[in-house]
């Protein structure tokens, strides 16, 4: 995963508290993980997946 430090307009992002958050509500990262945030075989709504590529900001 690539952090290019300016906007990638592919990727909107509104978590203020991950540090890869650009201020216009983007991300700046190349491209992100999109993960199953419950332990489930089929997904079936947009609650149950998560940015996997999420960091704390410090």
């Amino acid at each position: 995963m690539n952090h290019s430090h300016s906007t990638n307009s592919s990727i909107g992002c509104t978590v203020d508290e991950c540090k890869y958050h650009d201020s216009t509500d983007y991300c700046t990262l190349d491209h992100i993980d999109v993960v199953k945030s419950e332990t489930m075989e089929n997904v079936e709504s947009q609650e149950a997946t998560d940015c996997g590529s999420f960091e704390q900001k410090e």
